[in-house]
């Protein structure tokens, strides 16, 4: 059975387009990046790329933005 969404739970906020592209530059540079057949992902975290760079409270686990 699937799990209801928690009502007290905010909706996640995302940055703005720029920040975005920005979060996606720096990640394009970077050794950990792993480039997939369909998606690209962080090697140290295991995270989504263009999902994460999307999220306003997330972090490169390297601090690079």
């Amino acid at each position: 059975m699937a799990e209801e969404p928690n009502k007290d739970e905010k909706p996640k906020e995302k940055v703005g387009s720029n920040v975005y592209f920005r979060r996606m530059n720096i990640c394009g540079t970077c050794p950990q990046m792993k480039r997939g057949i369909m998606v690209s992902r962080c090697d140290l975290c295991g995270c989504v790329l263009a999902l994460k760079a999307r999220m306003k409270n997330e972090s490169c686990p390297l601090g690079k933005w």
